[in-house]
């Protein structure tokens, strides 16, 4: 039976208490509950005209969701945090949960049918281009697909398993032959492939992702106009003899859908270059930091190069350029990198690309001083070459560099949770400051339980550095975890404010355990802050044996206007008004609350992601959005003199 991500349970004697920090997997989605609460996503319309070959899917797009344009159901969370090296931006990740982002409620320790992915009804009878006629298996029909079992999540079992399924119409019975239209729907099985490790997954197939090609060869049960198939895992998750360490398991990502005619066995490879994974930081240690900290060190804090990956999945070489951008949010451009052209081979044989200007690009500027209290900038890389590739989505990709009044390790979003045991566990989480400054909260991410129960008290701690360990406490107070969880809670300092001088720059923050129970951390399995976590169930600090980052983020800085404890925290009101919503048009209106200025202001336009996708200056309500894609989007609208700010949600369908 599974317990937790990568655990390890140490027994002394049964009923004994076991001593350590643990890793576990989500009570659900926190980012799709969380898009479900503010817009309905649209399903796929079985009753629009079926599809037509050829069938492609690499789930580049922005949404989280399936596009409705190509899959029946929303079930699977598309995303770029789960898989592990990619074939290409994006996957679809199969797990537990199902399409509220919340665990099964047939969850059983036994194999249980999960997610599933179903295709629209596609035209698999007949082609029309360069004219029509009817398809047979001499036509040598082919689907592929990538798959990859954990990822960066739970990897699934021997009894788990992943499956494709190809639908049997109706009115065909493969026993008596007869064309009675009371027959009930039919799936067949295709293929399937059990549960394993990633690692072990690696070591069988020699890649992260394996690629799958099987042939269409039957001509009375598949080739007929409302082909559909789907994919389907089976999952199991732990008993509850931990009482909240039940959680989302058994993940699978796929990638890379391609169905159509005239292929072979051999059909392995694709025109298409692309960047994999997302963009990164470019500070040194930080997701986000203190704008004042950045310039008192900002030599100090700024990454040398960049790991970018690179992959052509063609079978010949392309010449291609590489170059990425850096821009304040009013568009002002204030850095640029050319890595010029350079001839990119086939995966197959090269690999990521390793040629140093596009793998590793050099980070030779700084960002500008200024003396604002926060500033965002947006990194864009871009890929071009000089011929006519497939995918465009996969060209581009962006990262939102933030200067707030925090530090953080965390992308912001957990992949996982992170607990200690027993009572009386401590765990440090190290941060330095490069000026003076006074501590003011923590703000800290708390995932929700399967069984959610009453709160979960603990004392909030802050430590001095001793040789690079955690020494004098020098902050403890009994607290509780937040009523409201999936959100940053934060804890305020205003009845002791802890100052750092010259000679205290580094100090510690985190918890003392009072029950056994599981705290629950948001953790980021994208990013590893593993060297400056620490914890310690006896008499010793030990360093965190795992890779991630907690969510836990130190406020620093000026007077804070709040007391005790704020549960979520939101600084922004959801007051913007987009119109119409859902649009399926290439124009919306952007209405700003009564009394905001309209001059000076910037409306930038978001990802579910978080990807800066884009961004004009307000002068007038109408907005082309024509450039974007189908899928969920988060609008910010900002005055630039007076610094209000407010947000608004918008789904575009086709």
């Amino acid at each position: 039976m599974k317990k937790t991500l990568f655990l390890v349970l140490i027994f002394f004697s049964i009923g004994s208490i076991y001593c350590q920090e643990q890793i576990s997997g989500l009570s659900g989605n926190p980012v799709i509950r969380e898009s479900k609460k503010l817009l309905l996503h649209e399903k796929g319309k079985l009753t629009q005209d079926t599809l037509l070959l050829p069938f492609f899917e690499d789930f580049s797009g922005q949404d989280i969701f399936p596009s409705v344009d190509k899959w029946a159901d929303d079930a699977v969370f598309i995303n770029n945090d789960y898989p592990l090296y990619p074939v290409s931006i994006g996957a679809a990740t199969l797990d537990a949960v199902d399409n509220d982002g919340n665990i099964y409620k047939n969850a059983s320790i036994f194999p249980f049918r999960a997610d599933q992915l179903t295709s629209l009804p596609i035209r698999l009878d007949s082609v029309f281009s360069p004219y029509p006629r009817a398809l047979s298996p001499k036509d040598s029909v082919f689907l592929s697909f990538y798959y990859q079992p954990q990822g960066r999540g739970n990897a699934p079992e021997t009894g788990d398993s992943l499956i494709l399924e190809f639908l049997v119409p109706r009115e065909f019975d493969t026993i008596f032959g007869t064309t009675d239209t009371t027959i009930v729907e039919k799936w067949n099985r295709i293929w399937s492939s059990e549960g394993m490790t990633v690692d072990a997954f690696k070591v069988k197939y020699g890649s992260y992702f394996h690629q799958v090609i099987l042939p269409i060869t039957d001509s009375n049960a598949y080739f007929y106009k409302d082909f559909r198939f789907r994919f389907v895992n089976y999952a199991s998750i732990s008993d509850n003899t931990l009482p909240g360490w039940q959680s989302n398991c058994d993940f699978w990502n796929v990638d890379y859908v391609y169905l159509n005619y005239g292929r072979n066995h051999a059909d392995t490879t694709y025109k298409d270059i692309t960047f994999v994974g997302r963009a990164p930081s470019m500070l040194k240690k930080y997701e986000a930091m203190p704008y004042q900290h950045y310039w008192s060190s900002y030599d100090k804090e700024m990454k040398d190069s960049l790991n970018i990956y690179i992959s052509n999945l063609g079978n010949t070489n392309y010449n291609c350029t590489y170059q990425y951008n850096v821009a304040r949010e009013n568009g002002l451009s204030v850095s640029d990198y050319n890595g010029g052209s350079y001839v990119v081979k086939p995966f197959y044989e090269e690999n990521y690309v390793t040629h140093q200007p596009f793998a590793r690009p050099p980070v030779d500027f700084l960002f500008p001083i200024g003396t604002e209290d926060s500033i965002q900038f947006i990194i864009k890389h871009y890929l071009t070459n000089d011929t006519s590739l497939r995918h465009l989505e996969n060209d581009t990709i962006s990262f939102l560099q933030k200067f707030t009044n925090y530090f953080a390790y965390d992308d912001g979003t957990p992949e996982a949770g992170y607990g200690l045991t027993p009572a009386g566990a401590r765990l440090a989480y190290r941060f330095q400051l490069s000026r003076p400054d006074t501590l003011r909260a923590v703000r800290i991410y708390f995932n929700s339980l399967y069984n959610e129960s009453t709160p979960i008290n603990f004392n909030l701690c802050v430590w001095a550095d001793e040789r690079n360990l955690p020494g004098e406490l020098l902050y403890s107070k009994y607290v509780s975890t937040p009523d409201i969880k999936n959100h940053f809670a934060t804890y305020y300092f205003n009845d002791s404010l802890l100052i750092f001088d010259d000679q205290h720059r580094t100090f510690y923050v985190g918890w003392q355990q009072t029950t056994d129970d599981n705290l629950n951390i948001g953790y980021d399995l994208y990013n590893n802050a593993g060297s400056n976590t620490f914890y310690n169930t006896g008499s010793e600090w030990l360093q965190s044996i795992y890779s991630g980052a907690l969510m836990i983020r130190p406020v620093v800085g000026k007077e804070l206007q709040t007391h005790g404890i704020d549960s979520p925290t939101f600084t922004e009101k959801v007051s913007l008004v987009v119109a119409p919503n859902p649009s399926s048009g290439r124009q919306i209106s952007v209405i700003l609350p009564a009394g905001f200025p309209e001059q000076n202001t910037l409306i930038s336009i978001y990802s579910v992601y978080g990807n800066l996708v884009m961004q004009k200056i307000f002068t007038s309500k109408v907005f082309d959005v024509s450039g974007l894609s189908a899928g969920m989007y988060v609008l910010r609208a900002e005055n630039t003199v007076t610094k209000q700010s407010y947000t608004g949600k918008m789904v575009l369908t086709d």
